[in-house]
């Protein structure tokens, strides 16, 4: 075995997540045997990918949890690095993609074929739920599998979570609203510059300094460059130099900022910012100011 991970148990049958080998086996207790039910079946621990299908030709990466229905009729998989959740039929032998989009994971409610998960990592099943620890969105989703909806939980008494006063507590995100802003085009001078991060937090909530809130820079052309493809936010007010040439670039800033009222009970900002930048030699302006102002998760306004 390889890091084996979730188990699940029913009627003799034990089923695991055997994760490095990207595969989900069952012992079979009362016969003493071992196999593969979805995934690989070549001793090959990198033989992994995405695909439905039997064992042997469905394919999955790094799964996590498992988990079943009443029966053991359907074995439920968070099938982790592929940001999905599938379904083993037991009398079918087929896996099938039940939830989420594959590729590098995002944040979606709605029906199960157009929601999307960030690595999920454990699952349980209970009454025609299928809950799921949603670990890259920091929240807990549950699927209503007879209705097909994916919906994200939201705690009302969020402060019961704290377990640890000396460590941080997310209580929710805006990551399923996919804040998108795209600025008008700066037309920047030629050499050293500098981009400024300008936040407003609602009122009584600061930037966490228990964990890094931080900002992923790409940049789609030559006209500018940064130091770091990833950028630290410490504070309200960043300055971050940057390096323009002359011609044409945009630039992509996937910002995560945790805030809070206290250090260890705090709420995520994920916003992405798109800067079309034109660069001249006579161009006044040396600099890019981007605006930020942070609102509270509706669901959790509601709570207040």
């Amino acid at each position: 075995m390889a890091q084996p991970s979730g188990l699940y148990f029913n009627d003799g049958l034990l089923y695991f997540a055997d994760s490095e080998s990207s595969t989900i086996r069952v012992a079979d207790i009362p016969n003493d045997t071992v196999r593969v039910i979805s995934g690989t079946i070549n001793n090959n621990l990198f033989d992994f990918g995405d695909a439905e299908g039997v064992a042997g030709q469905s394919r999955l990466q790094h799964a996590l949890g498992v988990t079943g229905n009443d029966d053991g009729s359907l074995i439920y998989i968070a099938d982790t690095y592929n940001s999905r959740i599938k379904v083993y039929d037991a009398e079918t032998e087929i896996t099938t993609n039940l939830s989420g989009q594959g590729g590098n994971g995002a944040y979606r409610d709605g029906a199960t074929d157009n929601a999307a998960f960030d690595e999920p990592g454990r699952l349980d099943y209970v009454n025609g739920l299928l809950y799921v620890a949603d670990t890259n969105n920091h929240v807990i989703r549950v699927i209503d599998l007879e209705a097909g909806i994916v919906d994200t939980i939201q705690f009302p008494n969020a402060e019961a979570l704290v377990i640890d006063q000396d460590a941080l507590t997310v209580y929710g995100s805006n990551a399923a609203d996919d804040v998108q802003i795209e600025l008008e085009t700066q037309t920047i001078a030629a050499g050293t510059g500098e981009l400024v991060l300008n936040l407003t937090l609602p009122d009584g909530y600061k930037i966490n300094n228990l964990t890094d809130s931080f900002m992923d820079v790409s940049v789609e052309g030559d006209a500018a460059s940064f130091d770091s493809e990833r950028i630290l936010i410490p504070q309200k007010i960043v300055n971050i130099p940057v390096t323009f040439t002359e011609g044409e670039a945009a630039l992509t800033l996937n910002m995560t900022i945790f805030y809070c009222e206290e250090d260890t009970f705090c709420l995520v900002d994920d916003v992405t910012v798109i800067v079309p930048v034109n660069v001249t030699d006579d161009a006044e302006n040396s600099g890019i100011i981007i605006d930020h102002t942070i609102t509270l998760p509706e669901a959790f306004a509601a709570d207040l």
